[in-house]
């Protein structure tokens, strides 16, 4: 119930009108980078990471997640109205999504990539993940291996999307589909292999990341509360973003 708990609060947090705002703006201001040719998705964190130094560590952490996204899906524009991919992953667009903008159907490309991108690179990922770290943080007693193998496994999922994706030439939003039943239909099955319970985890206790208390900082006022005392993924995660 742990797991439940703490991604039931995680997403208490995110759907915040506050956070919605900055995810949303996120996401505009990203696309608006992104659809330059070239400019990828970690050139445009990296140049936009600025604006959200005075953000709450939640906010900035969702609308740096908006930014990246919306990079991502500006990188699909390019390569189907010009035909020249914004980054490495939108090369494959320009083969399909450029054709159709030239029978007239650039709307449809435009949709197709961004829907197809986000049922494979949320739900399916997500479902995954979040079954993968639950499972093996319950298994090894550990959360830190629950963390691993939920890196894994997603890791893994994307890379099945990716293999069928360049190298069988699939439909990208055929190959979300089917990755995102894998995905909800395999945990279901999963879960009730290992804990015999349907669509609950119960059963299975798993472990939970700590939270870090930076000594000193913690005790200043306004400062402290806002960069001491969050989860260890929090730290993680702004580091990933500084050093990528």
């Amino acid at each position: 119930m742990d797991l439940v708990s703490n991604l039931l609060l995680g997403f208490q947090n995110a759907v915040t009108l506050q956070n919605l705002l900055y995810c949303f703006t996120g996401v505009s201001v990203g696309t608006l980078i992104g659809v330059l040719p070239g400019m990828g998705p970690v050139a445009t964190v990296a140049m936009l990471l600025p604006i959200t130094y005075a953000l709450d560590p939640s906010a900035a952490l969702i609308m740096l997640a908006g930014i990246y996204y919306g990079a991502q899906y500006g990188g699909s524009t390019t390569a189907v109205l010009v035909n020249i991919p914004g980054e490495a992953a939108a090369v494959v667009t320009c083969i399909d999504g450029h054709s159709m903008a030239k029978k007239g159907r650039a709307g449809a490309a435009l949709g197709i990539a961004a829907i197809g991108s986000f049922i494979a690179g949320t739900f399916a990922t997500m479902l995954i993940a979040a079954f993968a770290g639950m499972y093996f943080s319950y298994l090894f007693g550990s959360a830190w291996a629950g963390l691993a193998f939920a890196i894994l496994f997603a890791v893994l999922a994307a890379g099945v999307l990716a293999f069928f994706t360049l190298y069988y030439k699939t439909n990208i939003i055929l190959g979300g589909i089917a990755i995102n039943s894998l995905a909800s239909g395999g945990t279901i099955f999963f879960l009730y292999l290992v804990a015999h319970d349907k669509g609950t985890s119960v059963a299975l206790t798993s472990k939970v990341l700590p939270n870090i208390n930076i000594p000193i900082i913690e005790q200043i006022p306004i400062i402290g509360p806002a960069i001491s005392g969050h989860n260890v993924l929090t730290y993680l995660s702004i580091l990933a973003v500084v050093f990528t």
